[in-house]
This record gives C-alpha cells, sequence and structure tokens, in this order.
C-alpha cells in the first residue's frame, strides 16, 4: 500500500490520491485546506524522496514547492 494513502488506496494502485474535499483548518494563524489531487507514482515517489531528504512532510514539501513557483518575480531568490 502506498505511504499516506490509508485504506483508500489497494495494493495495486499506482497514484497516490485522497478522495473529497474535507475542510478548512488554521495552521499558525494560516487558513489551510485539504484537496484532492492525482499525480503519477513516479513523481510522488520522487516528490516524497525529496521531502524525506529535506527532512519534511510530503504535505509541508508540496506545500513549500508551490510556494516558490507561485512567488513574484521580485520576491524569488
Amino acid at each position: 500500500m502506498l505511504r499516506g494513502a490509508g485504506s483508500l488506496c489497494p495494493e495495486t494502485c499506482d497514484a497516490f490520491f485522497v478522495v473529497g474535499y474535507y475542510m478548512r483548518t488554521a495552521v499558525n494563524g494560516i487558513p489551510k485546506e485539504r484537496i484532492s489531487i492525482t499525480v503519477d507514482a513516479e513523481l510522488l515517489e520522487k516528490v516524497r524522496l525529496r521531502a524525506e531528504q529535506d527532512d519534511r512532510s510530503l504535505s509541508q514539501y508540496i506545500n513549500r514547492v508551490l510556494k516558490k513557483a507561485v512567488r513574484e518575480p521580485s520576491e524569488k531568490d
């Protein structure tokens, strides 16, 4: 079973997914929303490895990558 997929993903599942929209929460005052995405299994494994190397959860790592990707040009390093 793919890690993080819980009981939603059978042994033969080839992509990570979470079914449905769940809730809005706040972490450190920052609103968070749970979303559903489907990604290629190969891509997921690469992202999961990079998250582990960065000592972050998959969710934290993806959030960081997305923030970096959508920053204004003046905010980029």
